[in-house]
C-alpha cells in the first residue's frame, strides 16, 4: 500500500473508532459520514493531532447526527447547524443557507457558547477534555471563524448576565440545559458547577426540570461507561499480540472516543495494566452496543494497517474473546462492517487516481508534537497497489472454515 493510501486507511480507521463510540445507531450514519469526509480522504492534508482532529470530526458529523456524549448535541440534532447546507425547498436550488437561517443558528449558538463558557469557568479550571468538548460543540454549528469569535463573551459571565435572545421553544431550552449538565459532568460535578447550571436553568425557566435532566445526563454517562469498560477489557487481550509502542496511540484514541472524562484515568490505567482479562465479568450490553464495541475495538487494532497474517490473528483472537464475553452473535457482522468501511474509503479515494503525497502526522505521532514534520517528497504510485489490502476474501474464507 502506498504512503498516501496508508494515510487514508489510518484516518478512516480513526474516524470509524470515533463514530462507533459516538452513537448507538452509528451504522446508520457510516455512509453519510463518509460522504462528508470524502474530500479529506481524497486529499488527506490535515494532521491527525487530537487538538485538531476532534473539532473537525464534530463538524463533519453535525449534519449527520452529532456524538451523543457531546455537550449541546441535542441542540445540533434539532437542526441548529449550518453544516450540510440549505434544507428543505431551498436545498433544491442552492447549498447556501438563507440569511434568516444563518441568523437563527448564530443566535442559538451564541447562547449555547455563553452557557458553556459559564459552566466551564464556574470552578476556574478547564481540563483538556473540557476544552475539547467545548471546541467540538461550537464547531458543530457550522459558523465561520468570525462568527465564532463573536460568540465568545469579552468577559467572564455569571448566570445573572445570561441574556435570552427572543423566544426559545421548550425543546431548544431543554437541549441547552442538557448541554450545560453534560459539560458540568465532564469533570467532578462540584458545587460551583452545580450552582452555575441551576442558575442557567432558572434563566431558561426550567428550574423545575433541572434535577430530571441532570439525572438523564448522569444515566447516559453511566451507560457510556459500561460501553467503555467492555471496549477496554475486550481490547486488552488482542492488543497484547501487537508491539506496545505501535498499538498504544490507537488505544489512547479509543479511550478519548469512548471513555467519559471522569473515568478516563481509571480506564487508561486498567487498559495498560498486567492484570488478567476478565471476560466473564463484563457489563451486560444489548446487541446494538455489542456491535458498537466490537467495531470500535477491531478498528483500533487494525488502524496501523497490519499485514494480512496479523489481521487474521487479531480477528481470530477477538472472535474467541467475543464469544467468551457473550458477544458471539454480533462479532462477525461487526468485524466485516469494519473492514468493509476501511476498504471502501481507500478504494473511493484512489478510484480517480493516486492522492497527492502530503505532509501528514499519523496517529502514531498523535501525542502533541511541537510542529508537524515535513514528509519527504515521494512519487505518486498507481492506484492498483491498493488491491492487496482491499481484497480480504482469503481471510474471510479462512475464518469461516475455522
Amino acid at each position: 500500500m502506498s504512503s498516501a493510501a496508508r494515510t487514508i486507511y489510518q484516518l478512516a480507521a480513526r474516524d470509524l473508532v470515533a463514530l462507533a463510540c459516538a452513537r448507538e445507531d452509528y451504522d446508520d450514519h457510516l455512509e453519510p459520514f463518509a460522504r462528508r469526509r470524502h474530500a479529506l480522504y481524497s486529499q488527506p492534508q490535515s494532521p491527525l493531532w487530537d487538538g485538531l482532529y476532534w473539532p473537525g470530526f464534530a463538524q463533519s458529523l453535525a449534519a449527520v447526527g452529532p456524538a451523543q456524549w457531546m455537550p449541546m448535541a441535542a441542540v445540533v440534532e434539532q437542526g441548529v447547524t449550518l453544516e450540510g447546507g440549505a434544507k428543505g425547498l431551498r436545498g433544491l436550488f442552492t447549498k447556501e443557507p438563507s440569511e434568516k437561517e444563518r441568523r437563527r443558528v448564530q443566535k442559538t449558538a451564541t447562547l449555547a457558547g455563553r452557557i458553556l463558557e459559564m459552566v466551564a469557568n464556574a470552578d476556574r479550571t478547564l481540563s483538556p477534555d473540557e476544552a475539547r468538548l467545548v471546541a467540538m460543540a461550537m464547531n458543530s454549528f457550522g459558523l465561520t471563524a468570525e462568527e465564532l469569535a463573536q460568540v465568545r463573551p469579552g468577559r467572564a459571565l455569571t448566570f445573572e448576565d445570561l441574556e435570552i435572545f427572543g423566544d426559545l421553544d421548550i425543546k431548544t431550552r431543554r437541549a441547552l440545559l442538557r448541554g450545560a449538565w453534560q459539560l458540568a459532568a465532564a469533570s467532578t460535578l462540584d458545587p460551583a458547577r452545580d450552582l452555575a447550571v441551576r442558575g442557567v436553568a432558572a434563566r431558561l425557566e426550567l428550574q423545575h426540570e433541572a434535577d430530571a435532566i441532570r439525572a438523564e445526563v448522569l444515566a447516559a454517562q453511566l451507560r457510556q461507561s459500561e460501553l467503555a469498560f467492555v471496549c477496554v477489557e475486550l481490547g486488552r487481550s488482542a492488543a497484547r499480540l501487537l508491539p506496545y509502542e505501535l498499538v498504544r496511540p490507537h488505544l489512547l484514541h479509543l479511550l478519548s472516543a469512548v471513555a467519559p472524562p471522569p473515568k478516563r484515568a481509571e480506564l487508561e490505567a486498567h487498559m495498560f495494566s498486567s492484570t488478567p482479562v476478565q471476560l466473564g465479568a463484563l457489563p451486560k450490553l444489548d446487541s446494538t452496543r455489542k456491535r458498537q464495541a466490537l467495531c470500535a475495538i477491531f478498528a483500533t487494532l487494525v488502524a496501523h494497517d497490519p499485514p494480512l497474517s496479523t489481521m487474521f490473528t487479531l480477528r481470530v483472537r477477538l472472535t474467541d474473546d467475543a464469544i467468551a464475553a457473550g458477544c458471539g452473535s454480533e462479532v462477525n457482522d461487526a468485524l466485516e462492517q469494519c473492514q468493509r468501511f476501511l476498504h471502501e474509503r481507500v478504494r473511493e479515494a484512489t478510484a480517480t487516481g493516486q492522492p497527492a503525497e502530503v505532509a501528514v502526522v499519523t496517529v502514531a505521532q498523535v501525542e502533541a508534537p511541537k510542529a508537524p514534520p515535513a514528509a519527504p517528497p515521494a512519487e505518486a504510485k498507481p492506484a492498483p497497489e491498493v488491491e492487496a489490502t482491499v481484497e480480504e476474501d482469503p481471510l474471510d474464507q479462512a475464518l469461516k472454515k475455522r
